[in-house]
Protein backbone atom coordinates (compact mmCIF):
# COMPACT_ATOMS: atom_id res chain seq x y z
CA UNK A 1 0.00 0.00 0.00
CA UNK A 2 1.00 3.68 -0.69
CA UNK A 3 1.23 6.65 1.61
CA UNK A 4 -1.59 8.62 1.78
CA UNK A 5 1.21 11.71 1.81
CA UNK A 6 4.43 11.22 -0.04
CA UNK A 7 7.04 10.53 2.30
CA UNK A 8 10.63 12.29 2.49
CA UNK A 9 13.23 10.48 0.90
CA UNK A 10 15.50 8.71 3.55
CA UNK A 11 19.41 7.88 3.04
CA UNK A 12 19.15 4.89 4.71
CA UNK A 13 21.89 4.01 3.80
CA UNK A 14 23.70 6.58 5.57
CA UNK A 15 22.24 6.20 8.31
CA UNK A 16 23.10 3.16 8.95
CA UNK A 17 26.78 4.34 7.69
CA UNK A 18 26.85 5.92 10.60
CA UNK A 19 24.75 3.93 13.14
CA UNK A 20 27.08 1.11 12.29
CA UNK A 21 30.43 3.07 12.01
CA UNK A 22 33.12 0.23 12.37
CA UNK A 23 35.21 1.88 14.93
CA UNK A 24 32.28 3.09 17.52
CA UNK A 25 30.97 -0.48 16.82
CA UNK A 26 33.82 -2.10 17.95
CA UNK A 27 33.94 0.40 21.38
CA UNK A 28 30.65 -0.65 21.93
CA UNK A 29 31.39 -4.51 21.84
CA UNK A 30 33.90 -4.11 24.18
CA UNK A 31 31.62 -2.48 26.37
CA UNK A 32 29.23 -4.90 26.42
CA UNK A 33 31.11 -7.71 26.37
CA UNK A 34 32.89 -6.30 29.47
CA UNK A 35 29.33 -5.32 31.19
CA UNK A 36 29.22 -8.70 33.38
CA UNK A 37 32.56 -8.51 34.78
CA UNK A 38 31.27 -4.92 35.60
CA UNK A 39 28.60 -5.89 37.59
CA UNK A 40 30.07 -8.78 39.57
CA UNK A 41 31.33 -6.07 43.01
CA UNK A 42 27.71 -4.62 42.75
CA UNK A 43 26.31 -7.29 44.34
CA UNK A 44 28.67 -7.06 47.27
CA UNK A 45 28.36 -3.27 46.97
CA UNK A 46 24.51 -3.15 48.02
CA UNK A 47 24.52 -5.70 50.56
CA UNK A 48 26.90 -3.23 52.72
CA UNK A 49 24.52 -0.22 52.34
CA UNK A 50 23.22 -0.55 56.11
CA UNK A 51 23.13 2.59 57.89
CA UNK A 52 26.30 2.40 60.56
CA UNK A 53 26.24 4.59 63.72
CA UNK A 54 26.42 8.50 63.20
CA UNK A 55 25.31 8.28 59.43
CA UNK A 56 23.33 10.60 58.08
CA UNK A 57 20.65 7.81 56.98
CA UNK A 58 21.00 6.98 60.70
CA UNK A 59 19.56 10.53 61.36
CA UNK A 60 17.16 10.52 58.54
CA UNK A 61 15.84 7.42 59.59
CA UNK A 62 14.95 8.69 63.13
CA UNK A 63 12.75 10.94 61.13
CA UNK A 64 10.30 8.74 59.89
CA UNK A 65 10.40 5.37 61.34
CA UNK A 66 8.02 3.38 59.08
CA UNK A 67 9.41 2.76 55.57
CA UNK A 68 12.43 4.72 56.80
CA UNK A 69 14.94 6.47 53.66
CA UNK A 70 17.90 4.15 53.86
CA UNK A 71 15.40 1.08 53.07
CA UNK A 72 13.55 3.40 50.46
CA UNK A 73 17.16 3.84 49.03
CA UNK A 74 18.23 0.68 49.20
CA UNK A 75 15.06 -1.20 48.04
CA UNK A 76 15.98 1.22 44.93
CA UNK A 77 19.28 0.26 44.55
CA UNK A 78 18.88 -3.55 44.88
CA UNK A 79 15.62 -3.31 42.27
CA UNK A 80 17.97 -1.36 40.11
CA UNK A 81 20.92 -3.78 40.41
CA UNK A 82 18.80 -7.23 40.01
CA UNK A 83 17.27 -5.64 36.22
CA UNK A 84 21.14 -5.23 35.67
CA UNK A 85 22.31 -8.40 36.63
CA UNK A 86 19.51 -9.90 34.21
CA UNK A 87 21.20 -7.98 31.20
CA UNK A 88 24.43 -9.07 32.55
CA UNK A 89 23.60 -12.96 32.63
CA UNK A 90 21.99 -12.56 29.05
CA UNK A 91 25.42 -10.84 27.52
CA UNK A 92 26.69 -13.92 29.30
CA UNK A 93 24.97 -16.39 27.52
CA UNK A 94 23.45 -16.11 24.33
CA UNK A 95 23.42 -11.85 23.82
CA UNK A 96 21.23 -9.04 24.93
CA UNK A 97 17.49 -9.77 23.96
CA UNK A 98 16.55 -7.55 20.75
CA UNK A 99 14.09 -5.54 22.56
CA UNK A 100 13.34 -6.40 26.17
CA UNK A 101 16.78 -5.27 27.01
CA UNK A 102 15.43 -1.47 26.94
CA UNK A 103 13.18 -2.69 29.22
CA UNK A 104 15.41 -3.66 31.87
CA UNK A 105 17.74 -0.75 31.32
CA UNK A 106 14.95 1.71 31.68
CA UNK A 107 14.00 0.00 35.25
CA UNK A 108 17.33 0.36 36.21
CA UNK A 109 17.62 3.97 35.08
CA UNK A 110 14.76 4.76 37.07
CA UNK A 111 15.13 3.16 40.12
CA UNK A 112 18.49 4.40 40.36
CA UNK A 113 17.16 8.25 39.71
CA UNK A 114 14.75 7.72 42.20
CA UNK A 115 17.47 6.83 45.10
CA UNK A 116 19.52 9.41 44.08
CA UNK A 117 16.36 11.85 44.34
CA UNK A 118 15.78 10.64 47.97
CA UNK A 119 19.31 11.72 48.63
CA UNK A 120 20.23 14.38 46.78
CA UNK A 121 18.38 17.48 48.90
CA UNK A 122 21.00 19.40 50.97
CA UNK A 123 17.93 19.76 53.82
CA UNK A 124 16.46 17.32 56.42
CA UNK A 125 13.32 18.85 56.00
CA UNK A 126 13.67 18.69 52.07
CA UNK A 127 14.94 15.05 52.09
CA UNK A 128 12.04 14.11 54.41
CA UNK A 129 9.37 15.58 52.06
CA UNK A 130 10.82 13.27 49.32
CA UNK A 131 10.43 10.58 51.67
CA UNK A 132 7.17 10.43 52.85
CA UNK A 133 6.02 11.44 48.95
CA UNK A 134 7.40 8.27 47.68
CA UNK A 135 5.65 6.37 50.68
CA UNK A 136 2.69 7.98 49.78
CA UNK A 137 2.94 7.27 46.09
CA UNK A 138 3.72 3.72 46.61
CA UNK A 139 1.17 2.74 49.40
CA UNK A 140 -1.33 3.89 46.98
CA UNK A 141 -0.48 1.67 44.05
CA UNK A 142 -0.60 -1.30 46.43
CA UNK A 143 -3.92 0.48 48.17
CA UNK A 144 -5.42 -0.19 44.56
CA UNK A 145 -4.05 -3.69 43.99
CA UNK A 146 -5.37 -4.72 47.23
CA UNK A 147 -8.69 -3.30 46.23
CA UNK A 148 -8.87 -5.52 42.97
CA UNK A 149 -8.73 -8.59 44.88
CA UNK A 150 -11.12 -7.27 47.56
CA UNK A 151 -8.52 -7.45 50.33
CA UNK A 152 -9.93 -5.81 53.50
CA UNK A 153 -7.29 -3.80 55.40
CA UNK A 154 -6.82 -0.63 57.08
CA UNK A 155 -2.94 -0.84 56.51
CA UNK A 156 -3.74 2.02 54.07
CA UNK A 157 -5.84 4.36 56.24
CA UNK A 158 -3.04 3.66 59.21
CA UNK A 159 0.35 4.12 56.35
CA UNK A 160 -1.48 7.83 55.91
CA UNK A 161 -2.37 7.96 59.67
CA UNK A 162 1.41 7.21 60.05
CA UNK A 163 3.06 9.61 57.03
CA UNK A 164 0.88 12.45 59.09
CA UNK A 165 2.19 12.11 62.12
CA UNK A 166 5.50 11.75 60.51
CA UNK A 167 5.27 15.25 58.44
CA UNK A 168 3.68 16.82 61.74
CA UNK A 169 6.80 16.32 63.77
CA UNK A 170 9.05 18.97 62.26
CA UNK A 171 8.07 22.57 61.39
CA UNK A 172 9.46 22.42 57.75
CA UNK A 173 7.32 19.65 56.97
CA UNK A 174 3.97 20.40 58.99
CA UNK A 175 2.73 22.09 55.81
CA UNK A 176 2.83 18.92 53.57
CA UNK A 177 -0.21 18.21 51.64
CA UNK A 178 -0.06 14.66 51.33
CA UNK A 179 -2.79 14.56 48.59
CA UNK A 180 -0.76 16.45 46.09
CA UNK A 181 0.31 14.68 43.08
CA UNK A 182 3.92 13.27 42.80
CA UNK A 183 6.42 14.29 40.83
CA UNK A 184 6.72 13.01 37.16
CA UNK A 185 9.37 10.86 37.09
CA UNK A 186 10.34 12.98 33.79
CA UNK A 187 10.64 16.07 36.07
CA UNK A 188 12.72 13.47 38.53
CA UNK A 189 15.36 12.20 36.05
CA UNK A 190 15.95 15.68 34.69
CA UNK A 191 16.36 17.20 37.71
CA UNK A 192 18.94 14.19 38.91
CA UNK A 193 21.07 14.76 35.34
CA UNK A 194 22.00 18.35 36.52
CA UNK A 195 23.90 16.83 39.40
CA UNK A 196 25.64 14.71 36.74
CA UNK A 197 27.79 15.34 34.04
CA UNK A 198 27.33 13.65 30.92
CA UNK A 199 29.60 13.39 27.80
CA UNK A 200 26.75 11.57 25.52
CA UNK A 201 22.98 10.87 26.28
CA UNK A 202 21.97 12.03 29.43
CA UNK A 203 19.83 9.68 31.77
CA UNK A 204 16.94 11.90 30.46
CA UNK A 205 17.85 11.01 26.90
CA UNK A 206 18.24 7.17 27.52
CA UNK A 207 15.17 6.88 29.85
CA UNK A 208 12.67 8.43 27.24
CA UNK A 209 14.23 6.16 24.70
CA UNK A 210 13.93 2.91 26.48
CA UNK A 211 10.88 3.60 27.42
CA UNK A 212 9.81 3.42 23.57
CA UNK A 213 10.79 -0.16 23.64
CA UNK A 214 9.16 -0.53 27.33
CA UNK A 215 5.99 0.93 25.51
CA UNK A 216 5.94 -1.41 22.60
CA UNK A 217 6.76 2.00 20.60
CA UNK A 218 7.68 0.06 17.50
CA UNK A 219 9.09 3.36 16.06
CA UNK A 220 12.29 2.94 18.01
CA UNK A 221 12.74 -0.13 17.06
CA UNK A 222 14.03 0.81 13.35
CA UNK A 223 17.11 2.07 14.73
CA UNK A 224 18.06 -0.56 16.86
CA UNK A 225 17.08 -3.83 15.08
CA UNK A 226 19.43 -5.15 12.08
CA UNK A 227 18.38 -7.75 10.14
CA UNK A 228 20.18 -11.01 10.00
CA UNK A 229 19.79 -13.74 7.07
CA UNK A 230 21.35 -17.00 6.26
CA UNK A 231 20.04 -17.17 3.02
CA UNK A 232 16.54 -18.80 3.99
CA UNK A 233 15.30 -16.38 7.11
CA UNK A 234 15.88 -13.69 8.22
CA UNK A 235 16.05 -12.67 12.01
CA UNK A 236 16.66 -9.43 13.88
CA UNK A 237 19.66 -8.94 15.80
CA UNK A 238 19.97 -5.75 18.69
CA UNK A 239 22.54 -2.54 16.94
CA UNK A 240 25.73 -2.69 19.52
CA UNK A 241 26.45 1.35 18.94
CA UNK A 242 22.20 1.98 20.01
CA UNK A 243 22.44 -0.50 23.37
CA UNK A 244 25.68 1.08 24.36
CA UNK A 245 23.92 4.65 23.96
CA UNK A 246 21.37 3.27 26.63
CA UNK A 247 23.63 1.06 28.55
CA UNK A 248 26.43 3.56 29.24
CA UNK A 249 23.71 6.58 31.04
CA UNK A 250 22.55 3.34 32.98
CA UNK A 251 25.20 2.40 34.28
CA UNK A 252 26.32 6.15 35.12
CA UNK A 253 23.31 6.06 37.06
CA UNK A 254 23.37 3.24 38.80
CA UNK A 255 27.01 4.02 39.96
CA UNK A 256 26.04 7.44 41.13
CA UNK A 257 23.30 6.33 42.89
CA UNK A 258 25.10 3.80 44.95
CA UNK A 259 28.72 6.04 45.63
CA UNK A 260 25.85 8.50 47.63
CA UNK A 261 24.00 5.38 49.39
CA UNK A 262 27.73 4.39 50.49
CA UNK A 263 28.79 7.87 51.07
CA UNK A 264 25.35 8.32 53.38
CA UNK A 265 25.67 5.01 55.37
CA UNK A 266 28.98 5.65 57.01
CA UNK A 267 29.48 8.33 59.72
CA UNK A 268 30.98 11.54 57.97
CA UNK A 269 35.12 12.04 58.41
CA UNK A 270 36.43 13.63 61.19
CA UNK A 271 36.99 17.46 61.25
CA UNK A 272 40.49 18.77 60.12
CA UNK A 273 42.12 20.09 62.89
Amino acid sequence: MEPLVKPPIVDVDANNERLDNRELTAIALSIMDGFPKWTEPLETRARLLKPMPGSRFEDDDRMKPTDPPSQQVTGLLRSALDHLQMVSDAMAASGPRALASFTLLRSALEASALAAWLMLPGTKDARLRNSIRLSIENRKDAETFNKRWELDTDVGKWFIAEMTATKNQRPGTKDMDLSKNFPTLTSIINDTDKKQRWTGLRGLDAWRACSGFAHSNMQFAGATLMEVTDGKSVANTLRPTIFMAMLEPTKQYFEFSLGLAEKHRAPPPPARQ
